[in-house]
């Protein structure tokens, strides 16, 4: 049989596809934004339950069990879809964790607008703001560095990509701070990623000096072990 002929038939209930439409409707009609635990329900029993429904009739249940099945099995999954989609989501502008629930949590979500350069405008919730200072890392401005070395050192959008020893490309050219964010995360950023920097270029460097005791014009190098 086709849906069609179910339906007719009274094998699929008409209504749950005209729910799974309905709830459809609810995500191109508006921006969903922490909406009230009902209408969040609605919106699971739409695009969810109602697919649980059908589903359970055409495997053969008996209706009692099927209903409760579908009803709690397609909240619990649609519930789990949302928390797992929660930055693509936000990304678009929505929000569909409950407003009640963000309350209790001490989460006060707030809507900002961003402006991007060419003027376009996309408004966000979100329960945070990190400014940023626009600092960046940009290579061709190390002016200290020859522009024949700079030339061979890679770099990803300004920065120079990194070992594991925070060596560039160039070996014996090492970066820390800031200019190892691209390679090592934001930490590096920080003071609390200078000390894990410091640990791994100083262990390089004196295992190379104790490789090739020439390979560097010091006199010596101190480190302490731990």
């Amino acid at each position: 049989h086709s849906d069609a002929d179910a339906a007719a038939a009274g094998w699929l209930a008409r209504e749950d596809f005209l729910a799974i439409v309905d709830g459809m409707e609810m995500d191109v009609g508006e921006v969903i934004r922490a909406p009230p635990y009902d209408k969040l329900d609605l919106y699971c029993d739409r695009v969810a339950s109602a697919v649980g429904r059908l589903s359970v009739r055409v495997f053969g249940m008996d209706d009692q069990p099927g209903e409760e099945l579908a009803h709690h099995l397609g909240r619990a999954l649609q519930l789990t879809n949302i928390l797992r989609d929660l930055d693509e989501d936000a990304a678009m502008g929505r929000l569909y964790l409950p407003s009640e629930a963000l309350i209790e949590a001490g989460i006060e979500a707030t809507e900002v607008t961003l402006r991007a350069a060419d003027g376009t405008e996309r408004d966000v919730l979100t329960e945070h703001v990190i400014a940023a200072t626009g600092y960046k890392v940009d290579m061709g401005r190390l002016r200290f560095l020859s522009p024949d070395i700079r030339s061979k050192i890679d770099v990803v959008k300004g920065a120079p990509v990194l070992s594991s020893t925070f060596e560039s490309s160039v070996p014996g050219i090492y970066f820390a701070g800031l200019a190892a964010a691209n390679s090592f995360g934001p930490v590096m950023r920080f003071a609390f990623g200078a000390g894990f920097a410091a640990r791994r270029i100083t262990e390089t460097m004196v295992k190379a000096l104790a490789h090739n005791p020439a390979s560097l014009p010091v006199r010596s190098i101190a480190t302490t072990a731990k």
